[in-house]
């Protein structure tokens, strides 16, 4: 209850104006069915040629009177009692239709406020939190998840519909046979603790149903981006088993829930039908209601049932779809509580002198073992620093850190004396420009992906990025820069994508330069002629790479072992240590 009245609120704040114009659709709804059932008994007296006080009822004389003292022929009044039908059935559709369009206005921006929530909760979400993730996880939030809410907030509405014509249809029964209709709700009473226990079963089925959908995403999506290695493995035939095995756990879940739905639906019919019975033998054989009275509430309880089966259904589709907006809500404050934003966007520290890291302790997680430990490295501005070791030493650790995508256990990573924290991290950032070895490419052309750093950088701007990154390769391509590259770049070399990788973070002119075993895919060539642009531009670059060809351009080294310097300096001081690594 407290997460679907959370749904409620959200939903709420989304559109509140349209779930207004729902309940005022729906009200219309009601009092049309309403009309469309008083005008039961005048077209029964009409049809059977009797319009006289003495074979009519009180409330059709009352009706007669009416037309009467409007001056309204006798012979007139079967038309207009079936044009009064007729246009309660045609305001009915169209009510109908406006509140299926309605719906969807509610839906839609409910849909893109909650996934807008979601996406930025991840992009602000801590480092290391994102990285416990997988990514098929954040995918499944965003589509499966997220399309199971919208049919959440379809049922909710499609329940406040048939909720309300419904009560009207009983209160109209009510209003005829009023022992009737109080002992029939009196019955349906006692069937809630069987609801409640059925409700809970489709709850909990919903929420497996969560946990499987999670794994057929693992199943597709990791594997299918890593294609080429299942390929290279020979692994298809495993790969499609595990794919269509948790399907299969998938399709077998939602046939048992909507089996359970149904069997719900089906059981709540044919207790209406008996009770019905029922209480059309006690209300003629031993309340001796009148037929008219008797035709009225049997009429209104035929008219009721469908809509009150309809809010079974609903409550049921709500049950099963709750658990995808409980699991969204629970991630989503898991993110806020693992939030890299600060009090505020600080500005970023100026960077004219050096960075340091000053006795830098850092573990992954608590318990887990230490990466670095105290580890203190100073880079000069507008020089060139290697850091190499073996795997494991704490390279990449070390860039992360210094770009402000982790932060130190203990100890402090400074910008010209100014720490970098959490409330600076991000601007700090917009003045870093990163590479790593595996580089990220969207399916569109060159030219994209480079204004994806820099969208207002001219073409001359461009020119001078891809030149500086021994990029020219780009314009013998069949549409130079308007080349499409493909999925993350397949359509091109490793090499090529690093080159357009450290393009695009050039594009930049950024006060800091970070590349992670950036150059480990290119040939030496092509390193040294990369290495000498680079070292050439002037800035702060850091230079992370086992390969002694790198390491050799770099104005100072640090060798890192087991999270601590194990020697630093020049190339002549550090060269035997990285030889031995290679």
């Amino acid at each position: 209850m407290t997460s679907l009245k959370t749904f409620v609120g959200l939903l709420w704040r989304s559109a509140r104006w349209q779930l207004v114009g729902a309940v005022a659709l729906s009200t219309l709804l009601s009092l049309t069915e309403g009309v469309s059932l008083v005008m039961v008994f005048p077209l029964i007296a009409l049809l059977g040629g009797g319009t006289s006080d003495a074979t009519a009822g009180p409330r059709t004389q009352m009706l007669f009177h009416t037309l009467a003292a409007a001056h309204i022929p006798r012979s007139a009044w079967l038309g207009a009692a079936l044009v009064v039908v007729i246009l309660s059935v045609g305001l009915l559709t169209v009510l109908n239709g406006m509140l299926s369009t309605l719906t969807i206005d509610i839906i839609l921006p409910l849909r893109k406020r909650l996934a807008g929530q979601i996406y930025e909760a991840i992009l602000h979400a801590d480092w290391t939190f994102v990285m416990r993730r997988r990514s098929s996880d954040l995918t499944h939030y965003l589509t499966t998840e997220m399309a199971r809410v919208g049919t959440l907030a379809g049922s909710l509405i499609a329940l406040l519909s048939n909720g309300m014509v419904g009560a009207l249809m009983l209160g109209l029964a009510c209003y005829y046979a009023p022992l009737l209709t109080l002992l029939l709700l009196g019955c349906f009473a006692l069937l809630i603790p069987w609801q409640r226990r059925s409700g809970k079963a489709i709850y909990n089925a919903g929420r497996e149903t969560s946990n499987k959908m999670g794994k057929v995403f693992e199943s597709s999506m990791e594997r299918l981006q890593n294609l080429k290695v299942v390929k290279a493995y020979g692994a298809q035939d495993a790969e499609l088993e595990l794919f269509t095995r948790r399907y299969g756990e998938l399709i077998r879940e939602l046939v048992v829930n909507e089996w359970r739905s149904v069997a719900a639906s089906r059981r709540f019919q044919m207790v209406s039908l008996v009770l019905l019975c029922g209480l059309i033998l006690l209300g003629l054989n031993t309340l001796h209601l009148a037929p008219a009275a008797m035709l009225v509430f049997l009429f209104a309880f035929v008219r009721a049932t469908p809509r009150l089966n309809a809010v079974q259904t609903k409550m049921n589709e709500i049950l099963t779809d709750l658990p995808a907006f409980t699991r969204i809500e629970a991630f989503l404050q898991e993110c806020a509580k693992n939030s890299e934003a600060g009090e505020g966007d600080a500005a970023a520290p100026p960077l004219t002198r050096e960075l340091r890291l000053r006795d830098v302790q850092f573990a992954y997680a608590a318990g887990s073992p230490v990466v670095l430990d105290g580890l203190s490295l100073e880079f000069e501005a507008g020089k060139v620093t290697a850091v190499a070791g073996l795997s494991g030493a704490g390279k990449s650790t070390v860039a992360d850190l210094v770009m402000g995508l982790l932060l130190p256990d203990s100890g402090r990573v400074e910008a010209d004396g100014v720490a970098i924290t959490r409330s600076n991290a991000r601007a700090w950032r917009r003045r870093v420009g990163y590479v790593s070895q595996d580089t990220l490419l969207f399916h569109d052309s060159i030219r994209a992906n480079l204004l994806w750093a820099k969208p207002g950088a001219t073409d001359a701007e461009l020119s001078a990025a891809i030149t500086a990154a021994s990029a020219d390769f780009v314009y013998s391509l069949g549409q130079g820069v308007e080349t499409v590259v493909g999925d993350r770049g397949m359509m091109l070399s490793h090499g090529q994508r690093q080159r357009i990788a450290l393009a695009r973070a050039l594009l930049l002119q950024p006060s800091l330069l970070i590349l992670d075993e950036a150059t480990n895919s290119l040939d030496l060539d092509n390193e040294e002629s990369i290495l000498k642009v680079v070292k050439g531009l002037g800035v702060t670059t850091i230079l992370i790479s086992h390969r002694p060809s790198a390491v050799v351009v770099a104005d100072r080294a640090f060798v890192l072992e087991k999270g601590l310097v194990k020697v630093s300096g020049k190339w002549e001081a550090v060269r035997a240590e990285v030889l031995a690594q290679e």
